[in-house]
């Protein structure tokens, strides 16, 4: 009697498990596929997506190449830029950043004092904390020249240049005397007569 009541057991809770699957959503059940049927119909959809995403991806590669050749040949027959006659506008504050804002963007000279620089322009004066040698190189794109030992000049504002015995000095625009060493003199002297006196 156990063997009969084993066997009906058996027999219902294959049953259950048939159910059961067939029930549960396709998610839960095994992602494998289950016949060579499946397997081939999988096979054949990634056949007949992945031509075509090819196909669109080597015509996108295509034609980023084409603009990179049509830009390299443009770029070959146009003459490279060249520097513009104008000045270009400075940002004193960029390169001197503890210099207040309301000294403008001319510098007429630097003067090292001490631990200090005093800085000139048009609009006024002001010391920074700075060393000397650290504005020499900041402001080494314009148009100046570090004339003597503690002194820099910005030749746009340079007005003359006197001798007094065997020392030479400078006026500036803004009515400053500055010296000049006798090792720079030539070298100013050589940027000024290869600078264009405007008309």
């Amino acid at each position: 009697m156990n063997d009969s009541a084993t066997a009906i057991n058996d027999t219902n809770s294959a049953e259950k498990m048939t159910s059961d699957r067939k029930c549960l959503p396709n998610a839960t059940r095994n992602s494998a596929p289950e016949t060579a049927k499946d397997s081939a119909l999988v096979l054949s959809e990634i056949i007949a997506v992945t031509p075509a995403s090819l196909t669109i991806a080597l015509a996108l590669i295509f034609l980023l190449k084409s603009d990179e050749h049509t830009e390299a040949a443009q770029n070959a027959d146009t003459p490279p830029p060249q520097p513009s006659e104008t000045p270009v506008e400075i940002n004193l504050r960029a390169l001197l950043p503890g210099l207040p804002f309301d000294l403008g963007n001319d510098i007429i000279r630097l003067h090292a004092q001490d631990h200090y620089v005093e800085v000139t322009t048009t609009q006024g004066r002001s010391l920074l904390s700075e060393q000397f040698g650290d504005c020499l190189d900041r402001l080494d794109r314009l148009n100046g020249i570090h004339c003597h030992r503690s002194h820099w000049i910005c030749l746009d504002h340079l007005r003359s240049i006197t001798r007094k015995g065997s020392a030479y000095s400078c006026q500036l625009s803004n009515g400053d005397e500055v010296p000049i060493s006798r090792r720079k003199y030539a070298e100013i002297k050589a940027r000024l007569s290869a600078t264009p006196t405007p008309s």
